[in-house]
């Protein structure tokens, strides 16, 4: 037998084995835990290839299935999910190697989509397209923030949607309402260009509360869709360094891979959260800036009583609430905490209760903090400590009770 046959026939029986799929098929199909089928081809530049059967290892075959430099190839292969029916991007995308880094487009420009496009461009990442409510102040906005990031300004229904990902940063109930007008945008632009299909492959919304199913409607269009909620507030005029910043992540799993190398650029840590937790992940981040927020509204309240004004108040609480910050990250908490309950002092604590009877929802939450205090923290006399907050406690309730 020739050596062309010898090699003829080992090639026959390593496809027998393995299957008659090209090696970059078959990598992609282990990485996804989808096994090939006869409607699925690998191609390059983004686009589907139609196949009515098995891939076959023909030399031009085999050329074409070897995976190129990253640098000619733009990371677009891409081969079909056939359980969405949908373009599922090769690994070598979510890596954001090269030129294969995401363009993006950004839905709702306020203090958080602000900061977001000009986060994402710092990171070097090319944001497309910035999505203004359908009012002249917003579409200012939104033309302010597009000339320092080098964006399209527009609105919705004016929008190209021609970008890799687009980031709704709207409020949580409008989330679901945005997602079908953007549906509904990819279906005028699919008419509109006689079936081309929008290089639009993923969808995030920031919303802490919310899950990724809010964005539904979008899976029809072939899209992954994820949850990606930075833990850090987001205020007018204030732009945060995303440094450092956790983000809470939940989603589609080739979504949530995009959304962990958006985030390392960012330099920000990703944390991913399943959907049964979000609620109670954003009680935690709303404990950890608007509430605190109106905890220092709290602590103006009681400084009332010795004479402070508001303004007052502020200034000379911030040297002691810096240094408590400072001991928490340094030390922890236990190692940070000082005061009447560490050295069990009742009498200091029931003078505080008395001094406070005045204003019962700034009694309520000293005794809440002071209760928190003596269960969770280092303290002397923790039993009659807890029955003095009790005590006060119920004459504030039959307080209460009298003058309903």
């Amino acid at each position: 037998m020739s050596r062309t046959a010898n090699v003829e026939n080992r090639g026959a029986r390593s496809r027998k084995k393995k299957g008659a799929y090209p090696p970059l098929l078959r990598k992609a199909s282990v990485e996804t835990g989808l096994a090939p089928s006869s409607a699925t081809t690998v191609v390059r530049g983004g686009g589907l290839a139609a196949d009515s059967g098995p891939e076959r290892d023909s030399p031009s075959r085999a050329r074409a299935s070897r995976p190129r430099d990253s640098r000619q190839d733009a990371g677009a292969t891409v081969k079909t999910d056939t359980r969405f029916k949908r373009k599922v991007p090769h690994p070598e995308f979510l890596r954001g190697i090269g030129p294969a880094k995401p363009t993006i487009t950004i839905v709702g420009i306020g203090s958080l989509g602000s900061a977001l496009a000009l986060a994402l461009r710092g990171a070097g990442f090319r944001v497309k397209e910035l999505i203004a409510r359908d009012s002249s102040a917003s579409l200012r906005r939104a033309k302010r923030i597009a000339s320092r990031v080098g964006a399209r300004a527009t609105i919705l229904r004016a929008s190209a949607l021609d970008s890799d990902l687009i980031w709704i940063c709207v409020p949580d109930r409008e989330i679901r309402n945005v997602a079908l007008e953007i549906s509904r945008r990819l279906s005028a632009l699919e008419m509109h260009t006689r079936g081309k299909a929008s290089p639009l492959r993923f969808a995030f919304h920031s919303s802490g509360a919310l899950d990724s199913s809010e964005l539904d409607a979008l899976r029809q269009h072939g899209i992954a869709i994820a949850s990606v909620h930075p833990l850090m507030t987001f205020v007018e005029n204030v732009k945060p360094s995303l440094k450092g910043v956790p983000v809470a992540i939940e989603g589609d799993a080739t979504a949530q891979k995009l959304a962990r190398v958006i985030v390392a650029r960012l330099g920000g840590e990703a944390i991913s959260l399943s959907t049964s937790r979000k609620s109670a992940y954003h009680a935690w981040a709303t404990m950890s800036s608007p509430l605190l927020i109106a905890y220092l509204v709290t602590l103006e309240e009681a400084a009332s009583g010795a004479g402070l004004s508001k303004s007052d108040a502020r200034r000379l609480s911030l040297p002691i609430i810096q240094q408590t910050l400072a001991n928490y990250s340094r030390f922890g908490p236990s190692d940070s905490f000082s005061g009447p309950i560490i050295r069990g002092d009742l009498e200091t604590v029931s003078g505080h209760l008395a001094a406070l009877k005045h204003d019962p929802r700034t009694l309520a939450v000293y005794r809440a903090l002071a209760q928190m205090a003596v269960d969770k923290l280092p303290a002397k006399n923790r039993q009659k400590l807890r029955a003095l907050l009790e005590s006060s406690s119920q004459k504030l309730d039959d307080k209460t009770a009298r003058k309903v």
